[in-house]
């Protein structure tokens, strides 16, 4: 209901000096705009592909921080040292964070790792060492590890690798003759890579089209981490071409994203027979329905769509539970908690250790939730309340009351009723509920008029009965009655023509004196 995104409500922060940032996934980095705004004294730690993110994601809210642009170097903060660990995921460098205490009187170790997977094809990034890992952290006594659950029900198999896909999607370029439209993820710079190499090898020209798959394209292009001479084609290209191979943002049916666009014939390209449409992306939990209304829409237009259910088409950029037993018997770790994933994700994988390394102690934490790690290494939680996160819509937060009031309006519709009279009879009349105890002489009754939005035509038909119904109720209010009793005949009017009630809003209007 007009609400752009949520962000964490970080009230409870005193002044944090350093942030660190694992990768620039937009669950990831999409705050950190509001944070600077909060505490633009903020030192904000970054791989060089997620600090430019970040960069321009500042940019665009005419905002700038102190952005230390990280190398893998060791950090030290106080008596804590970081260090970067390569990780691989679905955006390069990708980091989790080896976290060790100075001064602690027992040695222990944190390995945070917050979206990872293994992937040892060498198209996701430099490969997960993870024998590097275990000879840097095996002789600490208390080894922590902090992991992604997103992935947890994956079962039994190692995860796709990326250099998976590269024949499944050629295979299918290659061989149809019209355009061919790919939705992925914009930030899968992995996949741009394999799609471009393709295109070069099936001769035919890439047209990125959305904004957030140019900002990650152009940022990978000025970092090196993709060519400058690709076959790729921004603008003044020719829609109609067959030997297009257009690349679409927003494959889980974002309202703005270009995949919708394009399905809903807002776009240059006109759909038809000739055209293949291939999902490279994963729905993610929430997003069914929106997808499949596109898929519907692509399929009424006789499009070819190909779907990861059947064909070979994503490789998700989350551990399986295999890739996971595989980071747990490398680390090793002494304690464990699941992180990254909704609630039944997180007791899933609670669960799962607890079964099948019973020398790990699990444990459960949610939002806001404290971990204490003592100098002796010990744990403890300390469970804190949380609050509701905050609603962004544009470029300001909106009120939990405001966005329970848009969305009764979108749902049931809504009645405005505007009390007009003149300036000098309206001096009388107070606003809503402190309308009350006047005289209510014939001449005095404002003229009462009504929109509606989101209601049927046939009540909307009816607007002149609801308005000699409402001046015949006004003129029936006792003294002790406010304005209020005319929302409620107005709901109460409606429900009983259309079978629920919309909202009604009043209010008072002047008219100039004659």
């Amino acid at each position: 209901m007009g609400v752009d995104y949520l962000i964490p409500d970080w009230s409870i922060l005193q002044n944090p000096t350093h942030l660190l940032l694992t990768h620039g996934h937009e669950d990831h980095i999409g705050a950190v705009a509001h944070l600077v705004k909060d505490f633009p004294k903020i030192i904000i730690h970054a791989a060089p592909f997620t600090a430019a993110l970040v960069e321009k994601k500042l940019a665009f809210f005419d905002l700038k921080a102190h952005i230390e642009v990280w190398h893998d170097e060791p950090l030290t903060l106080g008596d804590l040292q970081i260090t970067p660990v390569k990780v691989n995921h679905s955006i390069p460098q990708t980091r989790g964070f080896l976290i060790t205490d100075l001064k602690a009187t027992t040695p222990w170790c944190l390995f945070y790792i917050s979206d990872f997977k293994i992937d040892l094809s060498g198209q996701a990034g430099t490969p997960f060492d993870l024998a590097a890992l275990q000879a840097q952290t095996k002789d600490f006594p208390v080894r922590i590890l902090l992991a992604d659950s997103t992935n947890h029900l994956g079962r039994d198999q190692s995860s796709l690798q990326e250099g998976d896909l590269y024949l499944p999607l050629k295979n299918i370029i290659n061989q149809h003759d019209g355009r061919v439209f790919v939705a992925l993820f914009a930030s899968n710079i992995y996949r741009l890579q394999t799609l471009t190499r393709i295109a070069q090898e099936t001769s035919r020209t890439v047209i990125p089209y959305g904004r957030s798959i140019n900002t990650y394209l152009h940022t990978a292009q000025e970092l090196g981490l993709l060519a400058e001479d690709l076959p790729i084609q921004e603008e003044h290209f020719n829609p109609l071409n067959p030997k297009n191979l257009v690349l679409l943002s927003g494959p889980q049916g974002d309202l703005r994203g270009a995949l919708r666009r394009v399905a809903s014939g807002e776009s240059p390209f006109k759909l038809g027979a000739q055209d293949a449409f291939i999902f490279s992306s994963k729905i993610i939990p929430g997003n069914e329905r929106r997808v499949h209304q596109i898929i519907n829409r692509l399929a009424e237009q006789k499009c070819r769509i190909y779907y990861p259910h059947k064909y070979t088409l994503h490789a998700s950029g989350h551990a399986t539970q295999e890739d996971f037993a595989t980071l747990l018997k490398a680390f090793a770790p002494t304690d464990f908690f699941p992180i990254h994933g909704e609630s039944y994700l997180l007791q899933e994988h609670y669960d799962f250790v607890a079964q099948n390394f019973p020398a790990i102690r699990p444990y459960i934490i949610h939002n806001f939730d404290q971990i204490e790690i003592n100098p002796d290494g010990q744990l403890a939680i300390q469970h804190q309340e949380g609050t509701h996160p905050l609603f962004i819509a544009g470029n300001t937060i909106l009120e939990k009351e405001a966005v329970s009031e848009r969305r009764k309006m979108g749902t049931n519709g809504v009645i405005f009723l505007t009390l007009e009279a003149p300036a000098k009879t309206a001096a009388h009349y107070s606003f809503l509920k402190s309308l009350t105890k006047r005289q209510r002489k014939r001449e005095n009754a404002p003229r009462i008029l009504i929109t509606m939005r989101g209601l049927p035509l046939m009540l909307q038909e009816k607007i002149p009965l609801l308005q000699n119904a409402l001046a015949q109720k006004w003129m029936a209010l006792s003294p002790e009655e406010s304005t209020d009793e005319l929302i409620f005949f107005t709901k109460r009017w409606a429900a009983q023509i259309i079978g629920y009630r919309p909202e009604v809003v009043a209010h008072f209007s002047t008219t100039p004196e004659r």
